[in-house]
């Protein structure tokens, strides 16, 4: 703040904005508030900030002003605890300056995965000698709000459990 930058250019496009409309709802069918909509990792050269939407009791939301380019919409819950990722929904929306209307999100509980480690020598090192988390292949599906990757919960016969887990 205070500074002068000199010898710096901008290059600006005139676009047209628009609107981006829908309803959300949980795994359970309540509606669901708290959106954000962030530019898909997919195809977006400049990282930017995530826009809020105004959302309604009923689950409908309206984002104003959207720029065009492709987007995430997304919905997440909080997670219940380290082994089970929250509540996660999220739909890709490309905005041209024409408005959107009509979207779903629906948001999932996710899957559970669990399983045993098997060592070559028979003896499973304690449960904090490991961890294990999955990994998101699809930068989109990763959460911007409310959520974040499970770790599995891990017990001394070897076996593992996490739950609520999203995308692919």
């Amino acid at each position: 703040p205070g500074l002068d930058a000199l010898h710096v250019d901008f290059s600006l496009a005139r676009g047209r904005t628009a609107r981006v409309t829908g309803t959300a709802f949980s795994s359970t069918g309540e509606p669901m508030q708290g959106l954000a909509m962030i530019p898909s990792y997919r195809s977006s050269p400049i990282a930017t900030d995530s826009v809020g939407a105004r959302t309604r009791p009923d689950g409908s939301f309206e984002f104003a002003n959207v720029s065009p380019g492709e987007y995430v919409v997304q919905a997440a819950r909080q997670r219940a605890n380290q082994s089970t990722e929250g509540e996660f929904g999220a739909q890709l929306v490309t905005v041209n300056g024409v408005d959107v209307s009509g979207l779903e999100i629906h948001m999932s509980a996710g899957s559970s995965i669990s399983g045993r480690f098997v060592f070559e020598d028979g003896t499973p090192p304690t449960p904090r000698g490991f961890e294990l988390s999955p990994t998101r292949l699809d930068p989109d599906s990763r959460p911007f709000v409310g959520n974040a990757t499970a770790n599995a919960n891990a017990y001394d016969d070897g076996t593992f459990a996490m739950y609520g887990i999203n995308g692919p």
